[in-house]
C-alpha cells in the first residue's frame, strides 16, 4: 500500500497533532467525548530506544481505538515512521518517512470490538529500527543523551473520513531507558472501579509502584546533567456522559456525569512516550 500522504501533508498532520496536545485543557470542551473515530492512546513496548545498540531494535505499538457511532467497519491503516530532531522547532519533518506494514493487509475491522462497544485495542504492529547507534551518531551529545525524536504516524481511513495520530518515541544513549507507567486502580466515587460506571461521581487513578514516576537525568547546554522527576498526565474519555476536566495531573480528580452505563477510558502518560490504557465497557 502506498503512503496516504506526501511529505508536506505528513508534516501538516504531525504539526496539528503536536499542537493539539500542547494547548490548554480549557480549549478542549469536547476532548473527552467518545462517539466518532479516534485513537485514545498508543501503548509501546519501549518508548525509549537504546541508542548504543548497533543491532536491530524491535518496538511493538498497540493503538487503543474507539469508534462507537460507526457500529463496525473496516478501516484502512497507514503507518509511517521517521527520525526527526527538528520538528519541535520548525513544525516540519526533515526526513523521508519509512512506510511500515500493518497487519491484515493494512486494515482493521472494528467489528471485532463489537462486544466492547467498538472500543478497545487494535492489532499491535512491530517496527524494526536498525542500528540506532548509527542513526543518531551525527547528532549533538546533548541531543543523543536527551533523546532524538522518532515519530510513528498512524492514519485511519474509511471512505472520506481520515484520522491521524502521532506517537513520539526517542532514541537515546543515556543508558537508563524509560519504563511505562502502569495503572493500578481506577477510583470512582471513592471506590475501586471494577465495571463500567452508570452514575455520576469523581474519577481518579493510582499507579503501581513498578510504574511510579521515575527520576531521570537530562544534559543541559553547558554540559552538566540535571535530575528531573516525571509528571504523569491522566486523560479521561466517556460515552455517554460528560467528564470534567478531561486532562489532569496524576493525583487530581475529574468528575463523570452520567445516568446510564457508560464506556469509560483512563489513559496515563509520563510525557516521555510511556502510556498505559484502562477501558471499562457496559
Amino acid at each position: 500500500m502506498k503512503p496516504f500522504f506526501k511529505l508536506s501533508q505528513i508534516s501538516f498532520f504531525v504539526f496539528a497533532a503536536w499542537l493539539s496536545v500542547s494547548c490548554s485543557m480549557e480549549e478542549f470542551t469536547e476532548f473527552s467525548e467518545l462517539g466518532g473515530l479516534r485513537i485514545v492512546g498508543i501503548e509501546v513496548s519501549d518508548s525509549e530506544i537504546d541508542g548504543t545498540s548497533s543491532g536491530t531494535e524491535n518496538i511493538t505499538l498497540t493503538p487503543y481505538i474507539s469508534d462507537i457511532d460507526a457500529g463496525g467497519r473496516t478501516l484502512s491503516v497507514s503507518v509511517v515512521s521517521c527520525l526527526d530532531a527538528t520538528f519541535a522547532q520548525t513544525g516540519q519533518l526533515s526526513c523521508t518517512p519509512n512506510q511500515e506494514t500493518y497487519p491484515n493487509s493494512n486494515t482493521f475491522d472494528t467489528s471485532t470490538l463489537a462486544g466492547s462497544s467498538y472500543t478497545g485495542a487494535m492489532d499491535p504492529i512491530t517496527i524494526s529500527i536498525s542500528d540506532p547507534a548509527s542513526l543518531i551518531a551525527d547528532f549533538s551529545e546533548q541531543l543523543r543523551f536527551n533523546g532524538v525524536p522518532y515519530f510513528v504516524l498512524f492514519t485511519l481511513t474509511s471512505g472520506s473520513e481520515t484520522f491521524t495520530f502521532v506517537k513520539q518515541l526517542r532514541i537515546t544513549d543515556r543508558g537508563t531507558l524509560n519504563s511505562n507507567p502502569e495503572i493500578d486502580e481506577v477510583i470512582f466515587a471513592g471506590s475501586v472501579l471494577s465495571s463500567a460506571p452508570s452514575s455520576s461521581g469523581t474519577l481518579s487513578l493510582d499507579v503501581t509502584s513498578a510504574g511510579a514516576p521515575e527520576n531521570y537525568t537530562e544534559l543541559t547546554g553547558d554540559g552538566t546533567t540535571q535530575s528531573t522527576t516525571e509528571s504523569y498526565l491522566v486523560s479521561w474519555f466517556a460515552s455517554p456522559g460528560e467528564v470534567t476536566v478531561g486532562r489532569v495531573l496524576l493525583g487530581a480528580t475529574s468528575k463523570l456525569e452520567t445516568s446510564e452505563a457508560t464506556v469509560l477510558i483512563a489513559v496515563v502518560r509520563d510525557r516521555r512516550g510511556g502510556t498505559d490504557v484502562e477501558i471499562f465497557t457496559p
